[in-house]
């Protein structure tokens, strides 16, 4: 019935042709889900605004997510892309010296896992998981080994762990859970907390290629970043919106266009479109969707054969116009409307450079809307952006969409019901403008007689120009620099101009030159020597170029050894001086 009434309707007003069709199936939905624009009002892009959680506990930023969790009702998570993830911790044992520790990281099969990091420390592992990073490796043998399950529907318990603990049993499998089985062993007291500075908090993170997602222009699944493929992903998902394949498959063609557009390597040099993302079960499908929408400037829309397509940020030229035979009233005003108004955009974006991490993008500053209107700003989360170039860009769009030339509403017939399906149009207005127009909005136009009857569409615009939508080489800015980490995989440099000397009370006096930079720690330590064991004499503040200790054994002579020691507890080599005699 709702199909014969929307065809009756279109027929009333004299379409013809494909755009009968569109129309008859928009109207008819419309008429089936209660007379509103479902589509529009319910997946269409939220107003971008600063973060906000309605009174909701906020949800996890990326970093958040890279700490262990020891909280006991850890909910469960599913990511996409590439992402960096610890887990919550599903169990912990210590037997003959070994710290078991089993971390739940991400819920569904994942493709690969890529890098590991203990306690801030990236490491390699060899083939059975031994970790082979120096700082690990103590007297020729590794203190550090990794095992980890990518998530299959059906796994297998760790027998590392089955042997050492009795009630950690063959059942304790981990079906379809990526897990890790961390063994951290001890080492002597005096290298204790060189190896393992938090002791039994010690942190693992992984770095993961997430879930595996169908690609419709292959009819294959695979793992992918594409924004497209993971965000048709989300929608048939269970943990998602689960809605019915077949409303995506009927729009099967214009989903591959959107995805070849997504791996259009643009003038900048990257992918147009990536993501980067990991949402929590219990968060509301709508807000996640939004999040992952804003990763591409996407929206979605009614199909032209009844289903439902993704649009994203990208200039295609439109095939309708709507003209002054269609127009029966109309606003029109010359730059934003108040709430869209913003002439400085600054956003937060997921960064690979910093471990994906959120970063602050390098603000997008529209020069021409400053110098008219001031610096108005707004602020964007990019949550599911792990590009700079890509974050400046989407800022762009936004800069440009909220100083448009032109922006109001259109009240129209039903002859310009075939633009349900489209984001860009051109506009003809009864007054000889003539310009192109992004549709922010539409809702149905009901007769005020005649209950339940659809007359016309209430339809709210910005004007565009598309260039706004074009990728150029300046688009990424300066960049956001990585700081230089004195602290990470570079050797620290090492102590020098070593000096030892004893007073006549046998208190030793250790001096090194002053070290750049000034944030590194020095340890020091001492021995007899008639004895190879060294002694603990402590470690200097950062800054402090001497350290003194004792009283020491008339007559004995001694050895002394200092080395650097980072902001992360890294070391360097030791230096060593002596021997003196008390």
């Amino acid at each position: 019935m709702p199909q014969a009434i929307g065809a009756a309707i279109v027929a009333a007003v004299g379409i013809t042709g494909t755009a009968a069709t569109i129309a008859a199936a928009v109207v008819s939905a419309a008429i089936t889900a209660g007379v509103s624009y479902g589509i529009s009002a319910f997946l269409a892009p939220k107003p971008r605004a600063n973060r906000a959680t309605g009174g909701r506990a906020p949800k996890p930023s990326p970093s958040d997510r890279q700490f262990v969790s020891k909280s006991p009702v850890a909910g469960r998570s599913r990511s996409y892309g590439r992402v960096v993830l610890s887990g919550a911790q599903q169990f912990s044992y210590v037997k003959s010296g070994t710290f078991y520790r089993v971390l739940a990281h991400h819920t569904g099969k994942i493709d690969a896992v890529e890098k590991h990091w203990i306690d801030g420390h990236e490491v390699s592992c060899d083939a059975n998981g031994w970790v082979t990073t120096s700082r690990y490796v103590v007297d020729g043998s590794s203190r550090a080994r990794i095992l980890f399950r990518l998530g299959n529907a059906s796994e297998t318990a760790y027998s590392q762990l089955t042997s050492a603990y009795a009630a950690w049993d063959a059942d304790h499998r981990g079906d379809g859970i990526v897990s890790s089985l961390t063994m951290f062993k001890q080492v002597k007291q005096e290298r204790f907390f060189e190896v393992w500075p938090n002791a039994e908090n010690a942190t693992y993170k992984m770095q993961i290629r997430a879930s595996i997602v169908f690609d419709p222009r292959t009819n294959t699944s695979g793992w992918s970043e594409n924004a497209v493929l993971c965000i048709r992903d989300y929608l048939l998902h269970e943990t998602g919106f689960g809605i019915p394949s077949s409303w995506i498959t009927a729009e099967n063609a214009a989903w591959q266009a959107e995805a070849n557009a997504c791996d259009d390597v643009v003038a900048t040099g990257t992918k147009r479109y990536v993501i980067s993302y990991t949402y929590d079960f219990g968060s509301r499908p709508s807000d996640v969707l939004g999040e992952m929408l804003e990763a591409c400037n996407g929206r979605i829309m009614q199909g032209e054969n009844g289903g439902l397509r993704l649009v994203t940020g990208r200039w295609v030229e439109p095939e309708y116009t709507i003209d002054a035979s269609m127009i029966e009233d109309y606003t029109l005003e010359c730059g934003p409307e108040g709430t869209q108004d913003a002439t400085v955009i600054k956003a937060i974006y997921v960064s690979p450079a910093h471990g994906y991490v959120e970063q602050e993008a390098q603000a997008y500053v529209n020069t021409a809307a400053v110098t008219q209107r001031g610096e108005i700003v707004r602020e964007l989360d990019l949550m599911a952006v792990p590009s700079h170039n890509q974050a400046r860009r989407l800022m762009k769009q936004e800069a440009m969409k909220s100083s448009p030339e032109w922006s109001g509403t259109i009240v129209t017939n039903l002859g310009a019901l075939p633009v349900l399906t489209e984001r860009f149009v051109v506009i003809e207005l009864p007054i000889g403008e003539t310009f192109y127009a992004e549709l922010d909005r539409i809702d149905f136009r009901m007769s005020p007689d005649q209950p339940g009857v659809i007359t016309g569409l209430v339809i709210s615009y910005t004007s565009v120009i598309p260039d706004r939508y074009a990728a150029e080489a300046g688009d990424d800015g300066d960049g956001v620099s990585v700081p230089e980490d004195i602290d990470g995989d570079e050797a620290l440099p090492a102590d020098s101009g070593l000096t030892l000397t004893i007073d006549t009370d046998r208190i030793a006096t250790v001096s090194w030159t002053a070290h750049d930079p000034d944030t590194l720690r020095t340890d020091v330590q001492y021995r007899r020597s008639t004895v190879s064991t060294w002694t603990i004499a402590g470690t200097a503040a950062d800054g402090e170029t001497d350290i003194e200790f004792g009283p020491l054994v008339t007559g004995a002579s001694y050895y002394v050894r200092v080395r650097t020691r980072g902001v992360t507890e890294r070391v360097g080599d030791w230096a060593s001086a002596g021997p003196v005699t008390a």
